[in-house]
């Protein structure tokens, strides 16, 4: 999988470590921006909120968080304790600066794990959408049938079953082809 890195830090800037750190963990983008407002401009995988020096700093970590994206905040280790305790009831990784290489790889690891997590619970409630869409569809064929046709409820659904079975189409197809014949009459 590859990800879509911002890092948004005071004056924009990507610190060389940072970029070395992401070189070998499959992403596509690494961007550095100095504001929050960067986030409404692409949909990124990961974002990390470098709190030195930053007076918005948690109000952007937690604005991140409300997207897909996993979010971790760098804090000066002064603050570490109270900003932990703050943002991880929100789903924000925390870590104190400084920090050392292994700790950051490890902490990318739990930032792409988390990923996966985000997109497995997109997959899976896009699949719930879709079944609400072909529920609503078909009790919209199913009531074109019982008004046009004085069918029972429980007609119209066996008609679409059967229908479905016998051209061998899915039920929505079928529930699509009914609300085309009856919403012209």
């Amino acid at each position: 999988m590859s990800y879509r890195v911002l890092l948004i830090s005071p004056g924009g800037r990507c610190p060389a470590a940072v970029t070395e750190l992401f070189r070998d963990c499959d992403v596509d983008t690494v961007e550095a921006r100095s504001s929050r407002d960067a986030m409404s401009s692409c949909a990124y995988d990961i974002v990390l909120v470098n709190a030195h020096a930053f007076a918005d700093a948690e109000r952007t970590a937690l604005d991140a968080a409300k997207s897909s994206a996993a979010v971790l905040m760098l804090v000066p280790e002064s603050d570490y304790a109270s900003a932990r305790d703050k943002m991880t009831k929100f789903g924000v990784f925390v870590l104190p600066k400084p920090t050392t290489q292994a700790t950051m790889s490890v902490a990318v690891d739990f930032l792409k794990t988390a990923c996966e997590r985000f997109r497995a619970e997109a997959r899976r409630a896009g699949i719930v959408e879709e079944k609400i869409a072909d529920m609503k569809l078909l009790n919209r064929a199913k009531w074109m049938l019982i008004d046009n046709l004085q069918m029972t409820e429980a007609e119209a659904h066996r008609y679409i079953e059967r229908q479905a079975m016998d051209r061998c189409e899915p039920k929505r197809a079928v529930a699509e082809s009914i609300i085309n014949t009856y919403k012209t009459i």
